[in-house]
């Protein structure tokens, strides 16, 4: 299955989403690339990707958070307009955090998890068990997302446990082709 969906992944254009998390790491990011994903995972909750992305470049063309309209637009409003005020002061507490994941709940709109969204789009190596991974890891057998991942990861160790989640998350998300 693994391979089978991250051969579709690829064919559909995908190769560089799968080298994104592949190659990134926590000591690379700085300050505006957190302040960037963080953006970017709270435009994710409760939304498809594909508009989530939109609506991330939307506000980054002028940090204007009225371009947020979907689902818990409010909530997702109020807590860009805290990051921008706060993006530098959050980043230096995480880099200095004994327990990173739990530092990343306590940011508003980032709850249990969405904090590993944030923290692999941050270049931790996890997994986001998210909807499409759960489902996923129990139609194959699996007690969890990262049970799956971690055993997909013995047979291919070449993969950080983070590419495999987002290769599995991108072919749910595309519809499972093949």
């Amino acid at each position: 299955m693994f391979i089978i969906a991250r051969n579709a992944i690829i064919k559909s254009g995908y190769q560089p989403e799968i080298d994104y998390v592949q190659n990134r790491f926590f000591k690379d990011i700085d300050e505006s690339e957190f302040f960037f994903q963080y953006i970017y995972v709270i435009m994710n909750w409760r939304v498809r990707e594909q508009i989530a992305s939109k609506q991330t470049d939307e506000y980054f063309k002028n940090l204007d958070s009225s371009v947020i309209t979907c689902y818990f637009k409010d909530k997702k409003r109020t807590a860009a307009e805290m990051a921008k005020e706060n993006f530098v002061r959050w980043f230096g507490e995480l880099k200095a955090a004994k327990d990173p994941f739990k530092y990343l709940q306590t940011l508003p709109c980032i709850g249990k998890v969405m904090k590993f969204h944030l923290a692999r789009n941050l270049g931790f190596d996890c997994i986001k068990p998210d909807r499409h991974l759960i489902m996923l890891s129990l139609e194959c057998g699996f007690k969890t997302p990262l049970e799956m991942c971690e055993s997909i990861q013995t047979s291919y160790p070449k993969y950080r446990i983070g590419t495999i989640d987002v290769i599995l998350w991108r072919w749910c998300n595309l519809g499972r082709p093949l």
